[in-house]
């Protein structure tokens, strides 16, 4: 109803003139933020506010006394206009009387917009005028036809609801998530889609959600589950948004199906569980060693391998436990791997295990590098071969001693070259041949071989230097 609507019967009192009744009217007419038109029942224009200016392009002069229909209704829609005047007129009926429509209006420009429409009938002095409030909404509902534009893009399910759980809008993506079409989710509860297990605390949490809106990922730290229109239960991820609209405040929530994340996650953690079990029994020593030599992982044979256990390992590196003698080479041979001057390596070398005893291995290195090719880590293959090399040199003392008494060597002669060559078998320092003279009854010294250390050496010097009888020794 306009202000000349409500005014239409009252009448100017003692205090009231109809000069104030006119200027409050106008008054009302030109601050409305509303476009305000009204017609009589020849369809012209009696009235156009400022608003209706702004909106139409037309002055208010422009306006008032032409055909409304010529004047802002696009020419495709006119006749119905007309006709339905007509009919109103005749019958006192009219399908948008005292209805709120959406409708398209013409700018004098002859651009259309889409207006929102509530058409109010009335008589005034036994005429019949009608007066129409118009609101632009062409920005509006282009905002809200992207929105659901993007919305129905959208590569996750997408479903919002308002403060009660009703389901508003549905998207194509969560109809195929979730098997139902979005005619049968609009205007169910959102508690449709959760499992039955999990429906009783739903709608608490929903409400609390309601009251203390903020765009975050439900069910933070938890596996979510929904439920399809088939029964199956779905794993998913759900990020929910309030929007605040005339109705309250709505609910959109994101949600994508991780059933084929699950998956691969799955399949990843049962490679890796397989992976590290492989590393973990396997029947060689595997070693990760930082690019400085310290080791970062070790398996269980290695540490069988050395006596130590994994936690001593992991608190040394490569110098600790490589005998003195093959360090430097190992060493080496690390840092051009590091440096990136050769791709691998493989070395026979010995280790020291916790007992002091000495191990032979075969060790394959290689190494991982990360982005733009920096070194992460080497991995080192470790292979017993202990008794290979033991035999190894088993045969070769055999062959040299056999050797060396089949020539014309005294067994004084030869005595230095057999020790060196039986002590090679067990990486031992110094050896030493005591032989029985039965002739003077006495135990001597006849041959003595050692690494060369000054302490080793006078060791040696004394035991050239005695001999013992029965009962006596050193």
């Amino acid at each position: 109803m306009s202000a000349r609507d409500s005014m239409a019967d009252e009448k100017p009192t003692r205090d009231t003139s109809a000069t104030e009744f006119e200027l409050l009217y106008r008054g009302i007419l030109d601050s409305a933020l509303d476009c305000i038109i009204t017609m009589d029942a020849k369809g012209r224009v009696v009235e156009f506010n400022p608003a209706a200016e702004r909106t139409f392009g037309y002055s208010r002069a422009e306006a008032v006394g032409q055909e409304l229909a010529e004047l802002i209704i696009p020419a495709r829609m006119r006749e119905q206009h007309r006709r339905g005047l007509a009919h109103f007129l005749k019958t006192g009926e009219g399908p948008v009387i005292g209805h709120r429509i959406e409708i398209a209006g013409l700018r004098k420009d002859g651009s259309e917009i889409l207006v929102e429409l509530a058409i109010t009938a009335l008589k005034i002095d036994h005429e019949q005028v009608f007066t129409a409030y118009l609101r632009d909404i062409t920005e509006h509902k282009f905002a809200e036809e992207q929105f659901r534009i993007a919305v129905e893009a959208a590569p996750s399910g997408m479903i919002m609801a308002d403060d009660k759980g009703r389901i508003v809008l549905v998207n194509a993506h969560a109809e195929k998530i979730f098997g139902y079409t979005r005619d049968e989710l609009i205007g169910q509860s959102v508690d449709l889609l959760v499992p039955e297990r999990l429906r009783g605390e739903h709608p608490t949490l929903r409400r609390s959600y309601v009251h203390q809106p903020s765009a975050r990922p439900m069910g933070a730290g938890r596996d979510l589950f929904a439920l399809r229109k088939d029964g199956t239960e779905v794993p998913v991820e759900i990020g929910l948004s309030p929007i605040r609209t005339s109705r309250g405040v709505m609910v959109l929530s994101a949600i994508v199906d991780i059933t084929e994340r699950k998956r691969a996650e799955e399949t990843l953690r049962e490679s890796q569980q397989r992976l590290q079990a492989t590393y973990e029994r396997a029947p060689i020593g595997i070693v990760e060693s930082s690019p400085d030599g310290k080791y970062i992982g070790v398996n269980e044979e290695f540490c069988r391998l050395l006596g130590y256990s994994r936690e001593e390992l992991l608190r040394s590196g490569i110098k600790e436990v490589t005998h003195k003698e093959d360090f430097s080479r190992d060493i080496e041979l690390h840092r051009q791997l590091v440096a990136g001057e050769i791709p691998f390596y493989q070395i026979e070398k010995r280790y020291v295990r916790k007992d002091g005893a000495i191990v032979w291995a075969a060790m394959l290195r290689s190494i991982v590098r990360g982005a733009q090719g920096r070194p992460l880590y080497t991995i080192g293959a470790v292979l017993d071969i202990t008794e290979r090399v033991r035999n190894e040199r088993r045969r070769l003392a055999q062959y040299t001693v056999a050797s060396l008494l089949a020539g014309s060597w005294t067994l004084d002669e030869a005595s230095s070259a057999i020790l060196q060559t039986i002590a090679s078998i067990g990486d031992w320092v110094l050896s030493a041949l005591w032989v029985y003279d039965e002739t003077i009854g006495r135990l001597r010294c006849r041959g003595f071989w050692q690494t060369g250390e000054a302490t080793f050496e006078k060791f040696g010097e004394f035991s050239s230097s005695v001999q013992f009888t029965m009962g006596e020794g050193l």
